[in-house]
């Protein structure tokens, strides 16, 4: 079977809709300790908003959703796996 992800640059917003199946953290905000940073998800429109904390760069997570909030995301270099 052919493997058919594809990863988008995932810019957070709180108005948009951007499925994604992963997310994975490339880099860390300033000013937080080295390495790690936060991100806060919807797994559904209605869904209440989920965030993982202190999340180490080079991290997948592996959790589906349908938006990356701004509000609360602190890592940065984000990429959504489709």
């Amino acid at each position: 079977m052919e493997d058919t992800t594809v990863a988008h640059t995932a810019t957070p917003s709180d108005v948009t809709m951007q499925p994604f199946t992963a997310i994975y953290v490339g880099g860390a905000a300033g000013g937080g300790p080295a390495g790690i940073g936060d991100v806060a998800i919807k797994q559904w429109t209605s869904a209440p908003v989920v965030v993982f904390k202190s999340v180490p760069v080079g991290t997948v997570l592996k959790v589906p959703g349908v938006f990356l909030m701004a509000t609360g995301t602190t890592a940065t270099s984000r990429i959504r796996l489709v």
